[in-house]
């Protein structure tokens, strides 16, 4: 529902899901971190991953994936960090793919 709850990312159906999410951070000398992470239901199960110290003409591309049992009502939220000290344009995806009945 994009307009009572944005950030979060519903599967339609329950069961055993693999859950990826990518983002790719445009390419920047400025801050050493990157890093990505998942919640299911507001808890984080996933902490920040940090990523080699960015490049002016290299992007920083990270990802994350694992699978998860997930009732009807279950949902996942994603956060991107980066300490450059000013915007970087990120750009990424989230998909849950049903793997099995729970």
């Amino acid at each position: 529902d994009n307009a009572v709850n944005p950030t979060r990312i519903t599967p339609l159906t329950a069961g055993i899901l693999l859950v990826i999410a990518k983002a790719t951070f445009a390419g920047s000398t400025a801050g050493t971190a990157r890093g990505i992470r998942v919640a299911k239901n507001g808890s984080f199960f996933e902490n920040f991953y940090s990523a080699p110290p960015a490049t002016a003409n290299q992007d920083t591309l990270l990802a994350w994936g694992a699978r998860s049992v997930n009732g009807s009502t279950d949902y996942f939220e994603v956060e991107v960090y980066q300490d450059s000290g000013g915007n970087l344009n990120v750009t990424g995806m989230v998909a849950a793919y049903l793997i099995g009945a729970s």
